[in-house]
């Protein structure tokens, strides 16, 4: 914070546009960007507003607040105005013809997908965003429908290449003739980038949503899990579950999480049958999507499950079931669910995370009316609905999550979310019936699932996004897995997991500013599919699980997914299409392969993948093969297709000279620079290949080396957990922390002296153009579950990489190693652990809780607008934290005492580093302003010896030197 008494314009003096001139302008019936026209022949009615002028004020987070004021010429609002107030409200927003766009549509209620064009005409309907790009200004504009008040919106094709905005309310009752914002435009040149900035705003203009960088994601997504729907479907009991959990263990891939799918919470029944009765014979897809919930509790073959029993021939299932109790929540013996997942637990270890399945509105025909304690009622749309009342939606959520955190269940996923959209009629309409709902699921979320602990579906439309994700941070954005479509798929050409990679990979690019992307389960089984759906699941960045059947797997397609201890080596980001592929179409033009871009710790990755052979058929309304394009296709793949620049810790990879490329199915190794012609590659039809993008380190004159990973992972460059580099003499040492067991790899232009395992020399091979392996490499680093994390990163790794300011070597003896507790340790007094603190006593730690800019761009700002006096070096702690180490003090107590500096738009606060720091702990030491009333006449040493008895005097107020305010003295201590 700033000091008291003192101004922030400081801090807030960068909230303008960057340079002079106009920048979004409509006139004329033109909506234009620095003379650009984006949209002509705009109607008189529509209207444009800066941002600034219709969000003054958020209840979002300050440094989100002031990060989006100071993008504010970059976007602006779109509104409209009617004479006939309507339910439905439907305008041109102009026209574009000959731009290339990517959009996101709804090709079902609950399903989203990408389309490319070039003209307003080509959109289809219930498109959630438009994707311009303008070569001219070698920019991209992005198009928002928004919700304004009790309307939710989305753009529409029109004619001769106008973009059409629909505007609904969801209800007769709720009408309206006008709209201010009801849509949001963006520019930037970098296309992640303004997906980012775009979405950022929205959440500060909205404040109904926040973002995945506010939100802690559930800990599963780390991990290998298993999903029991398609392995049971309906007739999932105890007995399979356990059955399939210890498959999974003797297979040496345990999970670590568990979904239990459908019809665990059976209790079904329909209308115009006994209400406290479940329903037999339900036809997956059919009978059971009509049926109604009766009562919040497990069905009877879990609830005839005794405790104690999990290895027992009938696993528990000979006692008579309890009494039913239609309105009451549950019995409190040791049997049942409770029981179940105890045993669960005790008897497979691993098993962190236990989730259920649940329908949104209690099941997929809702909640029969008068069955239990809630007020419901039954709406009649197509297929009626049983909709409890919103004011109970609170009740409704907390009755069900209470129990179920009750009996051990860890979270939940949601399904069939888009339900609402059909019942909001006699509830004010869609907007206020989502509100209501997302309110009481929410709040139950935090109660009773640690806020996190939720995996959301059927979910992808924009106002379940804008309405519903304040907590939510995991949902899926694809359509269902499913291999073979028997309508669609006549040819016998297995096309439909190309189609969902599409999905994914396009839906990321605005779900994943909102949610950790989750790519759903596949059948490691199917032998058609499987490789195809494990290769994209490998880079996707989220999750890795199953839906196997019992007895059907392919273990060693999953270990090239999984640790043995079950957790994944998952990439940083989320993976996102490359930017030569955002206006193409991957899944029918015979020409564009998929690919898709993620990050390693100590590389990148791009996977290609042949989607070719299926899309959607805008006259038929449907997604249909496409068997004539079912074929080999040629591509080009480059460094400059991985985005570096998206996560900060990744941003100097970068700008290496060189790198080394590896091919993981083709199993080659290749050298490549910046300035490399793109490598030419043919991928057949339904499978891919790999490319690990690793920075090659100039170790000497004549040595050079990467490390590339296990070979046997798909994602060999996410097995490498940590990587340094020393010298001690004339020898060069390489110290590389690998995650799991198979064959590692490495580049070194030079053939290594020795190679230790665990501090066993072993063998390795090495041949000329430096292709270096050690053929059996078992490093199950943060071995198991029993095995404590990874620390976060210490001063003396961070110490270790300054080199531009000369410190001088601690002068500590070398140490024999001690044993404590059967460990290894060495001890170091505390005028030794002072003296190798040395070094650091002029550093500070700066954070950034909500992204930062260029490392370069935090030099500059450094050296010129904050005057730093003299040199200083800067490195990378984690992903939220750097250390800047000053040569002056009087640099070093300058930034300190200001605490709070704003670079580009982004907040960084300091604090002086200690050798206790840890990431994510409040600092020990902090600068304080002490005011001293009535002493004007304080000199400089009296001032001093006052506040030397609180604390260490840091600096005098320069008011006070000159006595420019008398009323008080100031210290900083």
């Amino acid at each position: 914070m700033a000091p008291p008494n003192e101004p922030t314009s400081s801090v807030l003096s960068d909230i303008k546009p960057k340079s002079s001139g106009k920048y979004f302008e409509l006139s004329d019936g033109k909506l234009s960007f620095k003379g650009v026209t984006l949209l002509s022949e705009v109607p008189n009615n529509v209207s444009f507003s800066s941002f600034p002028s219709i969000c003054c004020s958020s209840g979002a987070p300050f440094p989100l607040y002031h990060r989006v004021m100071s993008l504010w010429y970059k976007g602006g609002f779109l509104g409209f105005s009617n004479e006939e107030r309507s339910n439905r409200l439907e305008n041109s927003l102009g026209k574009f013809c000959g731009r290339d766009f990517l959009s996101i549509f709804r090709f079902k209620t609950w399903w989203s997908t990408m389309w490319v064009g070039t003209s307003g005409s080509d959109l289809q309907k219930e498109t959630q965003w438009v994707l311009l790009g303008v070569p001219e200004l070698e920019s991209y504009v992005l198009i928002l429908p928004l919700i304004e008040g009790k309307f939710r919106s989305a753009l529409h094709p029109g004619v001769d290449g106008h973009v059409k905005l629909c505007a609904e309310s969801g209800s007769i009752h709720v009408k309206a003739s006008s709209l201010n914002a009801i849509a949001y435009v963006h520019i930037s040149d970098n296309p992640y980038n303004l997906m980012k900035e775009a979405y950022s705003a929205l959440r500060v203009h909205l404040n109904t949503f926040r973002l995945l960088e506010e939100k802690s994601v559930p800990p599963l997504v780390d991990k290998f899990g298993w999903c029991t729907r398609d392995a049971f479907y309906l007739t999932v009991d105890p007995i399979g579950v356990r059955h399939g959990v210890q498959e999974f263990v003797k297979g040496e891939v345990p999970p670590r999480f568990l979904i239990i799918d459908d019809a665990w919470l059976q209790c079904i029944s329909f209308d115009g049958e006994n209400p406290l009765e479940d329903a037999k014979n339900l036809v997956l897809g059919g009978t059971q999507m009509t049926g109604k919930r009766y009562r919040f509790e497990e069905s009877e073959k879990f609830k005839m499950y005794q405790g104690g029993t999990m290895f027992g021939t009938n696993l528990g299932l000979d006692a008579p079931s309890s009494p039913k109790r239609p309105k009451m929540m549950i019995s409190s013996e040791y049997n049942g669910m409770e029981a179940f997942i105890r045993d669960l637990r005790t008897n497979f270890k691993g098993l962190d995370d236990i989730y259920v399945w649940q329908a949104f509105c209690g099941a997929c025909g809702g909640v029969r009316p008068d069955a239990t304690h809630l007020n419901s009622k039954v709406i009649p749309v197509k297929v009626s609905a049983g909709l409890v009342h919103p004011d109970q939606a609170i009740n409704f959520y907390e009755s069900l999550h209470s129990y179920l955190a009750k009996v051990g269940i860890a979270g939940v996923k949601v399904d069939v979310i888009h339900t609402l959209e059909y019942v909001s009629e006699e509830y004010g309409g869609r907007v206020e019936l989502a509100k209501a709902y997302y309110k009481g699921l929410t709040e139950s979320l935090v109660d009773n699932f640690k806020g996190t602990e939720l995996i959301s579906s059927m979910q992808q439309c924009n106002d379940d996004f804008f309405l519903g994700t304040w907590q939510i941070a995991l949902g899926r954005v694809g359509d269902d897995f499913c291999f073979q479509d028997p309508n669609g798929d006549m040819v016998g050409v297995y096309w439909l997991p190309g189609v969902h990679m599409i999905h994914c990979a396009y839906n990321s690019m605005w779900m994943g500013q909102i949610i950790q992307p989750d790519w759903d389960m596949f059948r490691s089984s199917n032998i058609l599919c499987a490789k195809f759906h494990a290769g994209s699941r490998a880079i996707c960045g989220g999750p890795v699980y199953v839906s196997d059947s019992v007895g059907s797997h392919d273990f060693d397609l999953i270990k090239k997914l999984v640790f043995p201890d079950g957790t994944i080596p998952k990439c940083l980001h989320f993976a996102l299409p490359t930017r030569d592929c955002l206006f193409k179409n991957p899944l029918f033009d015979s020409k564009t392969i998929l690919k898709i871009w993620n990050l390693n710790k100590f590389g990148g990755v791009i996977g290609a993948f042949n989607c070719q052979g299926a899309g959607w058929d805008p006259k038929e309304q449907r997604i249909k093969d496409y068997s004539q394009c079912y074929m080999p296709i040629s591509g080009l793949v480059h460094i400059s297709d991985v985005e570096w620049d998206q996560k900060i810790a990744s941003a100097a990879m970068g700008e290496a000279d060189e790198y080394v490329v590896y091919l993981n199915q083709a199993e080659e190794l290749l050298l490549m620079t910046p300035k490399s012609d793109p490598f030419k590659m043919t991928i057949q039809p339904s499978t891919f290949e790999i490319f690990s993008f690793v920075p090659i380190k100039k170790l000497s004159p004549s040595t050079k080396f990467a490390p590339i990973g296990l070979t046997n992972m798909f994602n060999s460059g996410g097995t490498i957990q940590g990587l340094e580099y020393s010298e001690s003499g004339a020898e060069i040492h390489v110290k590389i922390k690998i995650k799991g067991e198979g064959k590692f790899l490495a580049y070194s232009s030079t053939s290594p002296k020795k190679c230790y395992l665990d501090g066993a020399e072993v063998g390795f091979e090495w041949v000329a153009g430096g292709f270096m392996e050690n053929p059996k490499v078992a490093a199950s680093v943060e071995g198991g579950s029993s095995k404590p994390p990874d620390p976060p990163p210490t001063y003396a790794a961070v110490l270790g990489k300054q080199s531009s300011i000369a410190s001088p070597s601690p002068s500590i003896p070398i140490k024999k190693p001690g044993s404590y507790r059967g460990e290894p340790v060495i001890f170091f007094s505390e005028e030794e652990s002072s003296i190798v603190a040395e070094p650091l006593q002029l550093a500070l730690v700066a954070k950034c809780s909500y992204g930062q800019p260029s490392l370069d761009d935090i030099k500059t700002h450094m050296k010129k607008t904050e005057g730093l006096r003299l040199a200083f070096t800067m490195g990378i702690l984690d992903t939220r934290h750097l250390l800047f180490q000053f040569a002056s003090k009087e640099d070093f107590l300058m930034v300190w005492i200001k605490e709070v500096i704003s670079i580009n738009g982004y907040l960084f606060r300091f604090f002086k580093w200690t050798p206790s720091f840890l990431s994510g702990m409040e600092p020990s030491i902090v600068p304080v302003w002490v005011s001293f009333s009535n002493h004007p006449t304080l000199d400089d040493s009296a001032l001093t010896s006052i506040g030397s008895i609180l604390g260490k005097v840091l600096k005098l107020d320069g008011a006070t030197k000159s006595i420019s305010r008398p009323s008080v003295a100031r210290v900083c201590i």
